[in-house]
């Protein structure tokens, strides 16, 4: 079959892209940001997924019927989150439609290409929220650990931190969520701009995850 064109063509390709969306956006007035906005700034989920687009028009399509049901019941799902004014709700099923659609429409391989740029929305919804007690729960047991390895007599009551010196609260600002999730999303738009493969790319994120959160127990 025919070689795939090289990398920096398909990078050239990707920037003449992103310099049309520029030239028929610069100047959009359909909403009041045009009062204000000075450039425009791409989602870095869609960048990624242009970026992809010559290792989707290398996939031949094959749709997946089967796929229309789960897709059924996340958007009947989305509908009711969208009816009842649950935004979260919005924000976590948005994501996974547009996967189920892409799986649908044109098959399973072109979704797997897609998938780490849908799943890089997930950054910027505030479901990690929900992740803060169990990272300050591990702050607690992190700065135990430390206090008992350098000889510092401590107890612990809950969050506080009772030392000779006095008493320190590990509040929800110290889980370190907001190292966790500047890290991974730097590290996984690092792995894509630079092609790493799937595992090295699971691995890049966890030795990232792993640091960010010890970074964060050094810190308090």
């Amino acid at each position: 079959g025919a070689e795939p064109p090289p990398r920096h063509a398909e990078r050239q390709q990707d920037i003449d892209a992103l310099a049309a969306v520029r030239a028929a956006l610069g100047d959009c007035q359909r909403c009041k940001l045009a009062g204000t906005r000075t450039k425009i700034v791409f989602g870095v989920g869609a960048a990624w997924a242009i970026a992809l687009r010559g290792q989707l028009a290398r996939i031949p399509s094959q749709p997946a019927v089967l796929m229309l049901a789960p897709l059924a019941v996340v958007l009947l799902a989305f509908a009711i989150a969208w009816k009842g004014n649950n935004v979260l709700g919005v924000q976590i099923l948005f994501p996974l439609a547009l996967g189920l659609a892409v799986w649908a429409a044109c098959g399973f391989k072109a979704a797997r290409v897609l998938a780490a740029p849908l799943a890089y929305l997930y950054l910027g919804i505030p479901v990690w929220e929900y992740a803060v007690p169990l990272l300050q729960a591990m702050s607690v047991v992190a700065t135990e650990s430390f206090t008992k390895l350098v000889g510092i007599s401590a107890t612990v009551e809950g969050s506080l931190v009772r030392i000779p010196e006095g008493v320190f609260h590990i509040a929800e600002g110290c889980s370190g969520k907001r190292y966790l999730i500047v890290t991974l999303a730097t590290t996984a738009l690092g792995g894509a701009l630079f092609g790493l493969h799937r595992w090295k790319f699971v691995a890049a994120l966890a030795i990232a995850a792993g640091s960010a959160l010890i970074a964060n127990w050094i810190r308090i």
